[in-house]
């Protein structure tokens, strides 16, 4: 396209960096904001987590384990990291990473998982079960979670080299939690990785991203 189909400011980095380091929240019951990530397997969901921690602390850091290859989800227990500041102390935001979705009902996060993740209803290191899911009364189950234990935003981490070739039951997967969000009232963003992959143009100049019409039809 001639002209970007979204407006981004480029050199707002610095002002966005200095609101996440001085933000507070408000609520004297919540002592962070918990965003809870998801995504498909491959999408690169431990990856943000890492993306998000290099840029606050200004180098490069792999707290969430990753994988070179595509298979099945490295992430098997239900892990938060909270993120630090420059000079060490930390920012009001954890980050909660999940295993990926796959496609068939054997393998992969089981959705109710994540719902339950959503609610705050699950201990960290709960260890995933894609055949068993999370239910009321197991252990790693939180009956009563504090506003703390529950998400407060939820981000999709989508692949745009496989978004168009997600088979119907991992889309049904994605929108069960996207549905079960809204219904709670938890925002929901998606990210999308690998966009250098689809678009020459954007390998070239990443900000050229919102010109390209491979990207936007994804």
């Amino acid at each position: 396209f001639p002209h970007p189909w979204r407006a981004v400011d480029w050199d707002g980095r610095s002002q966005m960096e200095t609101f996440l380091r001085h933000f507070k929240v408000s609520n004297p019951a919540v002592s962070h904001l918990r965003i809870l990530i998801n995504g498909h397997t491959g999408a690169g969901i431990s990856s943000f987590v890492n993306s998000v921690d290099s840029a606050l602390q200004h180098r490069i850091t792999a707290r969430a384990p990753t994988s070179p290859i595509t298979g099945p989800s490295c992430t098997k227990k239900f892990k938060s990291y909270r993120i630090n500041g420059l000079d060490g102390g930390p920012i009001p935001f954890i980050l909660s990473d999940v295993m990926g979705f796959q496609s068939g009902d054997s393998c992969g996060i089981n959705p109710n998982d994540v719902k339950n993740a959503l609610l705050g209803h699950m201990q960290e290191n709960y260890v995933f079960n894609p055949m068993s899911p999370l239910t009321a009364g197991d252990p790693g189950y939180i009956s009563n979670p504090a506003l703390s234990d529950r998400a407060h935003c939820l981000v999709s981490v989508m692949s745009a080299r496989s978004v168009n070739l997600c088979c119907n039951s991992t889309a049904m997967k994605l929108r069960s939690i996207w549905d079960r969000a809204s219904d709670v009232g938890i925002p929901h963003v998606v990210i999308m990785t690998n966009v250098d992959k689809v678009c020459p143009l954007v390998k070239e100049d990443l900000k050229a991203i919102y010109k390209s019409r491979s990207v936007k039809e994804k």
